[in-house]
């Protein structure tokens, strides 16, 4: 199963900061994490962090991890992880799974969702990923 289809059986999870179950709680890198679990096995990086990671790890943590565990996308497609920044003038800190004109999240407010990508929402994708582990080279 693609990233997409399985994301869709995680909507109506909780929001739980620093969770990664199905059913149970995950916030958006808990959702990730938990489909890469599904498909590939255990995650390569660390889910332990505060929720004011982004002073304590520097506003560019979640680019660096990506960039340093997944192979980026020259375009969006369905499946692909999208890095995106939650106002378009704030660095990137939260993470989707494309589902063609829609997208797959978690977030406070409403746990995991579906919404539509709008060109608001577009807008504010800051990087593209193959949801696959990166081959060394």
């Amino acid at each position: 199963m693609t990233p997409d289809t399985l994301a869709r059986a995680w909507i109506g999870t909780p929001f739980v900061h620093g969770a990664s179950l199905q059913g149970v709680g995950a916030d958006c890198l808990g959702l990730i994490t938990g489909l890469w679990r599904q498909i590939y096995g255990p995650a390569p990086w660390p889910l332990d962090y505060s929720p004011d990671w982004p002073v304590t790890l520097g506003p560019d943590a979640m680019a660096r991890a990506a960039d340093r565990y997944l192979p980026p996308a020259a375009q969006l497609y369905p499946g692909a992880l999208m890095l995106l920044r939650l106002r378009p003038h704030l660095p990137p800190a939260h993470l989707a799974i494309c589902a063609g004109a829609t997208f797959i999240h978690a977030f406070h407010a409403g746990g995991v969702v579906e919404s539509p990508l709008s060109l608001p929402w577009r807008r504010r994708i800051a990087g593209l990923y193959h949801f696959a582990p990166k081959q060394e080279s």
